[in-house]
């Protein structure tokens, strides 16, 4: 099997409670070739995005609406699904089990974004 080396063709579960922000990672996704097969906005809605959905990797925004978005995390961790968590707070302490995934503090630009989805497929 051929390492990737590139984003064109990913399937994306974005998991994202603030619809402008949804938005704006939807555009830089696509500009980079990815496909975002599922949003999601709660841990509910995520959870069900997990299970009835097929994607490559997904985006976890940490605070989703005051609920610890971690724990989709933990449901993607639990079937080996790659994925990189998003934040607008500071990650520099960050000493959760999740701390091995990306991250990408926000606002992020289209080349950070690229790097740490091939670092989940392991093609950087």
């Amino acid at each position: 099997m051929t390492a990737r080396t590139s984003t064109e063709g990913l399937r994306i579960l974005l998991i994202e409670d603030e619809p402008i922000v949804a938005v704006l990672a939807e555009d830089l996704l696509d500009a980079i070739g990815c496909v975002v097969v599922a949003t999601a906005g709660s841990v509910a809605e995520a959870n069900a995005a997990i299970s009835e959905h097929s994607f490559d990797v997904a985006m976890v925004d940490i605070n989703l609406g005051g609920e610890d978005g971690l724990v989709a995390a933990d449901a993607l961790k639990a079937r080996h699904i790659p994925y990189l968590v998003t934040t607008g707070y500071d990650t520099r302490d960050s000493a959760h089990a999740h701390a091995a995934a990306p991250v990408l503090t926000k606002p992020y630009g289209l080349a950070d974004l690229e790097s740490a989805l091939l670092r989940c497929v392991g093609a950087a």
